[in-house]
């Protein structure tokens, strides 16, 4: 049994967050940040710092990626997540705090249709400011039961972000016909990373 407790400014916030549009920009400030408690993976763990909160809208299978570029004198952590009220739906690395005043944050994250959070915060309770928030998305086009191989020589592998494929030579090795891979040369034992 798992039960996450928020602050209600969390329950107001979430409530009646903007919706940002894809490609559309929003500049706030975490100081005047419309709720406070949430935390995230990478930054305010305790849940201490102030946080704007934007509601986005995905029409189909994509692949999502968020930019924040804070002012000059900001420090900034942006997360991105499938339930508002939830600490733990945070997408899997899904947030970005680099450490640094003045710059730009990205996340991304393969995420089906449905409504997301993003979460933008100061990265402690000293830190924070002004900031610019985007979004953009990429339709999901293949997964890996898609790869294929073009000829006896060359896989055309679909991207791990499911959006495209590349084209991979796999010279005296070959192409795996039943995986769509490369074959691995003799005496690779090392397999592939996710």
């Amino acid at each position: 049994l798992y039960l996450d407790v928020v602050d209600s400014t969390v329950i107001t916030a979430c409530n009646t967050a903007p919706v940002l549009l894809e490609g559309e920009e929003a500049t706030d400030t975490t100081i005047s940040g419309n709720s406070i408690s949430l935390r995230s993976s990478c930054a305010d763990r305790n849940g201490e710092a102030a946080e704007d909160i934007y509601r986005i809208d995905v029409a189909t299978p994509s692949y999502v990626t968020v930019f924040v570029q804070a002012a000059p004198t900001a420090d900034i952590a942006v997360s991105l997540r499938a339930d508002c009220l939830s600490n733990e739906s945070e997408l899997p690395k899904a947030c970005s705090d680099g450490g640094l005043v003045g710059a730009s944050e990205t996340v991304n994250g393969l995420v089906e249709p449905g409504s997301y959070f993003i979460v933008v915060q100061g990265a402690d309770t000293m830190k924070g400011g002004s900031y610019t928030v985007s979004w953009n998305a990429e339709d999901v086009l293949c997964t890996a039961a898609d790869n294929t191989c073009v000829d006896a020589d060359t896989a055309s592998v679909c991207r791990a972000n499911g959006t495209g494929f590349d084209t991979n030579e796999c010279g005296a090795s070959g192409c795996y016909a039943l995986r769509g891979v490369c074959n691995r040369p003799p005496g690779d034992v090392c397999t592939e990373a996710p």
